[in-house]
């Protein structure tokens, strides 16, 4: 039996930087808060209201997403860490195939589809399983890699249809973007193949300009 062996893609994705070939990875806000007040019998903020910031010592994960790196920022995503154990997940999106740009976004759903946008908000163990609400963006400056750089919304979401709403305002201020990073791979092009069990073992070499995690793989 004969086996073909392709040559391998070596892709990069490194935790905090910017490469243009690499998913935007959650980052850690410079600045930013966020604000919630649930009305009594919203299920997720329990009818109470909520305050946390980057200054008091709560820690705001931010990141985007695209469809494809070809194309513009089409989601939003926040997570809460908060100093007192408090965990909360957020995310905005567009419209499947729009950019998420400054604007108000009415008819919102859990999951974005062709002309719906996306709502989901959830909180110290508590979600929706369907969503109905809206949300306005008022800030929304995105730079290379999908980094978000300024990011500002207002929001109001139902909860499985009760009527009861919980609404908020999140900020992020990030700032410009950190300089892209200096990468680079060199592949060993002497490589080990152990035909009977289909395994191929190959080298090389990941340099840097900084500090940075880096994970490698490759596709065959």
């Amino acid at each position: 039996m004969s086996r073909t062996w392709r040559t391998a893609a070596v892709v990069l994705a490194a935790a905090g930087g910017l490469l243009a070939a690499a998913p935007a990875h959650a980052i850690p806000a410079t600045a930013g808060s966020v604000a919630l007040t649930s009305e009594p019998g919203d299920y997720v903020g329990a009818g109470g209201t909520y305050g946390y910031s980057v200054a008091a010592g709560d820690v705001l994960h931010v990141r985007s997403t695209r469809d494809s790196v070809e194309q513009p920022v089409n989601a939003v995503h926040v997570d809460v860490e908060a100093a007192n154990g408090d965990r909360w997940t957020m995310s905005f999106s567009a419209p499947s195939g729009q950019p998420l740009a400054v604007g108000t976004y009415a008819g919102a759903a859990r999951f974005a589809g062709a002309g719906v946008p996306g709502l989901s908000v959830s909180g110290n163990g508590r979600g929706c399983n369907t969503v109905a609400g809206s949300f306005t963006v008022t800030e929304a400056v995105f730079a290379a890699a999908g980094y978000v750089q300024t990011f500002a919304v207002s929001f109001e979401q139902h909860c499985d249809g009760d009527p009861a709403a919980l609404r908020g305002d999140v900020r992020i201020d990030n700032g410009p973007p950190p300089p892209p990073l200096g990468i680079a791979v060199t592949v060993d092009p002497r490589g080990r193949v152990d035909r009977t069990g289909d395994v191929v073992t190959v080298g090389g070499l990941v340099t840097c300009d900084r500090a940075v995690q880096v994970g490698v793989e490759t596709e065959v």
